[in-house]
């Protein structure tokens, strides 16, 4: 038979929480830079996804006429199209992680940030 608990450990654990008042505003601060740091980092990833289908795109153009036969060129179009494909699934693939991971990574990230903030401060 299992034992029987003396307390009811879930309130103590819920008290303890409601007690700690601060904390509750460093953690509503701590989450809003982390869902800052992760929207800017999502940003920056797609505009190089972007970035990447124009630049290979323009390249595509700009090369066409140089491409010494249709067979070049339809080789040319599908490993083009090969690196946007996996390049974007990759691209995507790191989001999902960040998203999953996010307050793991993005939380060890500030407390670095700010132990340096502090050192340099010093």
């Amino acid at each position: 038979m299992g034992s029987v608990p003396c307390c009811d450990c879930r309130a103590m654990a819920l008290s303890a929480v409601r007690w700690r008042g601060p904390w509750e505003e460093i953690l509503s601060d701590l989450n809003t830079r982390i869902e800052a740091m992760h929207r800017s980092d999502t940003r920056i990833a797609w505009a190089f996804v972007v970035g990447l289908w124009l630049a290979i795109s323009f390249v595509a153009y700009g090369t066409w006429d140089l491409a010494p036969s249709p067979g070049a060129r339809v080789m040319l179009l599908i490993g083009g199209a090969l690196v946007l494909i996996y390049n974007t699934a990759a691209i995507m693939a790191m989001l999902r992680h960040y998203r999953e991971d996010r307050d793991f990574m993005y939380g060890l990230d500030i407390q670095f940030m700010d132990a340096a903030r502090a050192a340099k401060g010093k």
